[in-house]
């Protein structure tokens, strides 16, 4: 939802010729985003308030001109997109939680806004990691059990302990999602591969709307893409762009410039343009739009094979 705002606001800012209003505003606040106002310097402060009309109008353009604080959930954002709303005077914090515990665990405090984190645990909760990393919590918001099935209750609360399903890191007490458990994928080499890490990079950008990461026994990760039509101008049909050898060098552009944010293992060294979108109704996608990447695996098995065979798609680097 927030990557979606972004490109509202953007949108009709460039779309009302006051698209450099938005970028001075943003410069003035990307330097004290995510840091306490009481450590804003004077100089920085009257930065801020020259541009804070700005601001007020991206807000008001999104419905959220009295809002006081706004979360948001699920997956973590981009550093980009959660710098972007703070720079115009978003209260925006992330959090961690799940319906197995009343919803929230974790949440950002103000004063300690660490991009990529999703915060502290709140008041009341428990936290540790186990040691592979499985984020566990105990607390009076944790549930007592599943309806009618003590079999599926026993296993999430093991040992006292609410299990997640989640892995993460904790950094200076602020902790990172890294990636759903079911979802780590091991290469043939046996390394790790966090793949939600890895297509949240690659859909920072504009150019990349949706990543599908594949690497699970695979001597290296490749990627099946969706481009956004809207970057690559008006009236831009989908299926024209994906088939184009000028969109493939764009996207191994694209791709090799957040390479280098990564890890040499990790980094995307083959893709592919997916020729359609991704379709809720096709169950590429849930009701809340996350990616089904297991699906996408059934759906595109073959072209898969063909990808690492090397009859389809593009070399990332070549």
């Amino acid at each position: 939802m927030w990557l979606r705002l972004q490109d509202e606001i953007v949108k009709d800012f460039e779309a009302s010729g006051r698209i450099e209003d938005l970028r001075s505003a943003l410069r003035a606040g990307e330097p004290t985003a995510c840091k306490p106002k009481a450590d804003w310097t004077a100089a920085e402060t009257a930065e801020r308030a020259r541009h804070a009309g700005v601001g007020a109008q991206a807000r008001a353009l999104v419905g959220l001109d009295r809002a006081k604080v706004a979360t948001s959930g699920g997956a973590s954002l981009p550093v980009e997109t959660l710098t972007f709303f703070r720079a115009l005077g978003f209260q925006l914090l992330e959090l961690f939680g799940m319906t197995e515990a009343c919803s929230i665990m974790t949440l950002q405090h103000p004063d300690r806004v660490v991009p990529g984190t999703v915060g502290e645990p709140i008041s009341g909760v428990e936290l540790k990691l186990a040691s592979d990393g499985e984020i566990l919590v105990r607390g009076d918001n944790v549930f007592e059990g599943y309806y009618k099935s003590p079999q599926a209750s026993a296993a999430a609360l093991e040992g006292g302990w609410l299990h997640t399903g989640d892995v993460g890191r904790l950094e200076d007490g602020q902790l990172r999602i890294v990636d759903r458990k079911k979802d780590i994928m091991i290469t043939d080499g046996g390394k790790n591969i966090a793949p939600a890490e890895i297509e949240a990079l690659m859909r920072a950008g504009d150019l990349i709307q949706e990543c599908v990461l594949v690497a699970d026994g695979r001597k290296y990760v490749s990627a099946l893409i969706q481009i956004d039509p809207s970057s690559f101008g008006p009236g831009a049909s989908y299926e024209a762009l994906a088939a184009s050898r000028e969109t493939e060098a764009r996207v191994a552009a694209e791709i090799r410039r957040l390479n280098e944010k990564l890890a040499r293992v990790a980094q995307i060294k083959r893709a592919y343009i997916l020729p359609e979108p991704l379709r809720q109704d096709r169950g590429d996608l849930t009701a809340t739009l996350k990616l089904r990447r297991f699906k996408v695996h059934q759906r595109y098995a073959r072209e898969i094979e063909a990808i690492y065979a090397g009859d389809l798609g593009f070399d990332v680097y070549g």
